[in-house]
């Protein structure tokens, strides 16, 4: 149990540090746009997402073998123990923990495409489209890769992968011309068995709802270009990627760890709705809640989910609060709204701007991605006009 515990702990600490790399990642590649810059975020991305799928097949056959055995016992009437409870309970912590990891990288893709569709939610809404978010293995990951190393490794276009973003789905592929961030991007589609052809009838084509954009017809024309090129001096083999993945993120954790505090004075001093969050953040990390009055009508707070903290027992502490100092009733209503509403909810992906682009320190985006910390505000409603 011991060994187990420490697992937990483990993938804890990395999921922290990890979002904290990442978020520093994102604010680089903002500075200087990048396509292969861009390239190296999505490996990361995707190498993390596809180790998450992989311990989370794993670990749910492990849980059906461990529930068996739990009702086999269950139905002899034997005694499981509190030792056999808390492994219980700690081997569905570390299945929630893989899921809050992945949950975390996919968040992080949206702030890349957030970035690059320029933040601008009326056009990242119209992209929305729901979907399985498995990441593609084989043959389909080959061709994909191949299309974002062919397109990427032109210089001209900036390439998203759908199935590493929350707030995508218009696709397989969201192609942006460089220097032109925020415009409307071309969508392309990848015939299942992930073969890099080209046009409608051979498997890459513009979506018709993207087909309406004058300027997508001369972009595919010019997609299609590079792929035919690439296709000629390609041997067919899609570059293996995983390792340079794990690679770019160790160096990238030794520079955070060296540099941390430099590395966050990078980024511009906040406005004041930010810099009251940030405030209101660290001190919630100080004493386990905080909250402020940032506009007559609108309070922000923030609660620590620290290991041994009760964040629920302390939402509504602090929800009572406000509602005491605001006058809030049944006759003066409220909304409120929370972090973990923005994690939980895929289409809220698509309308809230990403964590990780939200100003404020490396460490407390990382924090809130995290869950080591929740965020909220409560907004007195205004009574309605008869």
């Amino acid at each position: 149990m011991k060994a187990l515990g420490s697992v937990v702990e483990r993938i804890r600490h990395e999921s922290r540090e990890t979002a904290e790399v990442l978020c520093l990642a994102v604010d680089s590649f903002a500075r200087g746009p990048d396509p292969q810059r861009l390239q190296l975020l999505l490996d990361v991305l995707r190498d993390g997402q596809m180790t998450c799928e992989d311990a989370r097949n794993r670990l749910k056959g492990i849980r059906r073998r461990r529930e068996r055995r739990y009702g086999a016992l269950r139905s002899r009437k034997a005694d499981v123990g509190a030792g056999m409870a808390e492994q219980e309970r700690l081997a569905e912590e570390r299945v929630r923990l893989v899921e809050l990891r992945r949950s975390i990288l996919r968040q992080l893709g949206d702030a890349v495409a957030w970035f690059l569709l320029g933040n601008n939610p009326r056009l990242i809404a119209s992209l929305y489209a729901p979907r399985t978010r498995a990441i593609p293995r084989g043959a389909a990951l080959a061709g994909l890769l191949r299309v974002e190393h062919a397109l990427h490794g032109s210089g001209r276009y900036f390439v998203l992968e759908n199935d590493l973003v929350r707030c995508g789905g218009i696709g397989d592929l969201l192609v942006t011309q460089v220097g032109r961030i925020g415009s409307e991007p071309l969508a392309l589609e990848l015939n299942p068995s992930g073969e890099v052809r080209l046009g409608p009838e051979l498997g890459v084509g513009i979506l018709p709802a993207r087909s309406s954009v004058p300027e997508h017809r001369k972009t595919f024309e010019d997609v299609a270009a590079i792929l035919r090129a690439s296709e000629s001096r390609s041997g067919g083999d899609s570059p293996r990627t995983a390792r340079r993945a794990r690679e770019l993120l160790e160096s990238v954790s030794r520079v955070f760890r060296i540099n941390r505090s430099g590395m966050q004075t990078l980024r511009r001093p906040a406005s004041p709705h930010w810099q009251t969050l940030q405030n209101v953040i660290d001190r919630a990390l100080t004493s386990g809640l905080s909250f402020d009055q940032e506009q007559a009508d609108l309070y922000r707070w923030a609660v620590r989910n620290h290991r041994g903290d009760d964040a629920r027992r302390a939402m509504l502490d602090v929800h009572k609060r406000i509602q005491s100092i605001a006058a809030i009733s049944a006759a003066n209503p409220y909304a409120t709204s929370s972090s973990l509403d923005l994690a939980a909810n895929d289409q809220l992906s698509a309308i809230g701007l990403p964590v990780a682009l939200w100003e404020l320190p490396a460490y407390q985006r990382a924090a809130v991605l995290a869950q080591e910390v929740i965020v909220g505000n409560v907004r007195k409603r205004r009574p309605a006009v008869e």
